[in-house]
């Protein structure tokens, strides 16, 4: 399994075949578990996938990840993986490509921040992420009354009745939504909860929409295709 390295996580870039590539990231090694600075070596382009794998080495294990570098033409598009992934943190989910860039942004900050123990900067841009959902979706972006927002976006898109369960389970815990707020100190089980919440909403928002339409196309190609000469 692969882990997704954010942007925010390049401490410093160089050139490779006058394309920008990582030079040295900041991240939890896999293998000991400590955060530290990667620095990055033996790069190589691959032209027919337009990526660019490289290692990187840990200073305090010496061990070493591998790294791959999608779309390496466009850093600013680019993503990049690692493997092996963190054996102890959360994974990027499923279907991540199908959300909004700004979203996704916000979503992979709070995973970061998360595997890092900043619970309280984890629920900042879980919030922010929320709130730039319902600002598109529902023109409402300020994150006050989350059951109310959530039962209005179950509505908006159609949502099955899951998700109008979370939001009567939410009114239901008054102390939940305080935990949005800057000064308050969220704990892991909270910022743990707060991003499968995220996650459950980013899946029907845009995941499986995505995947319906392609399955969508699939099936039309399959109707042309059963077409008689």
């Amino acid at each position: 399994m692969s882990y997704l390295v954010t942007k925010r996580m390049v401490r410093a870039k160089t050139t490779y075949n006058g394309l920008s590539v990582p030079s040295a990231i900041a991240l939890t090694c896999p293998h000991c578990n400590d955060y530290l600075t990667y620095f990055c070596r033996n790069y190589a382009r691959h032209i027919p996938s337009d990526t660019i794998t490289f290692l990187g080495w840990c200073p305090a294990c010496e061990e070493k990840v591998s790294f791959w570098m999608v779309n390496c033409r466009d850093y600013e598009r680019a993503k990049i993986f690692m493997h092996p992934a963190l054996s102890n943190g959360r994974v990027v989910m499923p279907g991540i490509e199908a959300v909004p860039e700004r979203i996704t942004e916000n979503y992979l900050e709070a995973l970061d921040t998360f595997r890092h123990n900043y619970f309280k900067a984890t629920t900042s841009m879980i919030r922010a992420s929320l709130e730039d959902i319902f600002k598109t979706l529902l023109d409402q972006g300020d994150v006050k009354d989350l059951a109310c927002v959530l039962a209005t976006l179950a509505q908006k898109i159609n949502l099955t009745a899951k998700i109008e369960d979370i939001a009567t389970s939410i009114h239901a815990n008054s102390n939940l939504l305080p935990h949005f707020e800057l000064d308050k100190m969220p704990n892991q089980h909270t910022a743990a909860a707060l991003l499968d919440l995220l996650e459950f909403i980013l899946m029907f928002v845009y995941v499986m929409p995505a995947d319906a339409k392609r399955l969508q196309l699939e099936l039309c190609e399959l109707g042309r295709d059963s077409l008689p000469d």
